[in-house]
């Protein structure tokens, strides 16, 4: 097999997206939106690939990303097939290491990624954009619809082993906390929290500074958030006693849960989170950073 026949075959959806959004953002008339009427851009018009890398730095303000995903939404679902195009290659990013993770468990299995991508457009089609942390609940989307391919297809390659290859996906921490967020036990911003912070490489200060909040907060959040899981996750355990993997998944959620309960200051900014709200309303304060 030709070398390049090798790589024709080995592209997938995502491939494809991001080919596509590269034809939208080139040339002399690249897709764009005007960044004047959304606090914190550039006052000018913005390519979506500038909109995108935009997006992702750190000090852009969750209320900036809300306010331009809305925009997006709204866009794609008004039948335009390139702002639709826009948007998944806007979001790319995210889909790209969702897609990754998930093909650990079926590395040969291109559906990953398409499932993946149809999770997040059907998403598009029905997220609300009146709430906050639209691309967040956006990527739990694509992640739900890339898990139950992965789960259908571990079963359907080994039916005498269907336990044994279907336990780690369904027991995978990022499946816990999807679950978790599913029933209530978290909101979507916490799961990512607690996600990313305990599952991947990233501290607690670099996810509060991408977020615009303080780390005392994001601490003081995922503590909480992890107190609930643990109990959410204890009585799943009860109920399932003898699944070992849902031990071990909550072992890797829970590695830190049960350290002591750090002081809280009431005074000062602090005090503005000794309230239920977790996290500060980002439409609540006048002054909106700028993303550049």
């Amino acid at each position: 097999m030709s070398t390049s026949l090798r790589r024709a075959r080995a592209r997938n959806s995502l491939d494809v997206a991001r080919d596509s959004f590269a034809l939208l953002v080139t040339g002399p008339r690249p897709l764009s939106l005007d960044g004047r009427k959304f606090l914190g851009l550039p006052q000018r018009r913005l390519a979506l690939d500038e909109v995108r890398d935009l997006l992702l730095a750190r000090q852009c303000p969750q209320s900036t990303s809300d306010a331009v995903w809305a925009y997006l939404v709204t866009q794609a679902r008004s039948g335009a097939a390139k702002w639709m195009v826009g948007a998944v290659g806007i979001a790319l990013p995210a889909l790209i290491a969702v897609a990754a993770r998930l093909a650990r468990w079926c590395p040969r299995d291109p559906d990953v990624h398409a499932e993946v991508l149809r999770g997040f457009l059907d998403a598009l089609s029905r997220v609300d954009i009146d709430r906050p942390w639209i691309m967040l609940r956006l990527r739990w989307a694509a992640y739900r619809a890339g898990d139950a391919v992965v789960a259908k297809t571990l079963a359907v390659a080994r039916p005498s082993a269907v336990a044994a290859l279907a336990q780690p996906t369904r027991g995978h921490p990022d499946v816990l906390l999807a679950q978790a967020v599913a029933e209530g036990v978290l909101t979507e911003t916490t799961a990512d929290l607690i996600g990313t912070t305990r599952l991947e490489a990233v501290s607690v200060l670099e996810w509060a500074a991408r977020r615009g909040v303080t780390e005392w907060a994001a601490y003081k959040a995922r503590w909480r958030a992890e107190i609930r899981l643990a109990a959410y996750l204890r009585a799943r355990m009860a109920d399932a006693a003898d699944d070992l993997t849902e031990h071990v998944s909550a072992v890797l959620v829970l590695k830190q849960v049960h350290r002591s309960r750090p002081e809280v200051s009431k005074t000062g900014q602090e005090a503005r989170f000794q309230g239920r709200k977790e996290f500060p309303n980002p439409s609540a304060s006048p002054e909106v950073r700028p993303c550049a």
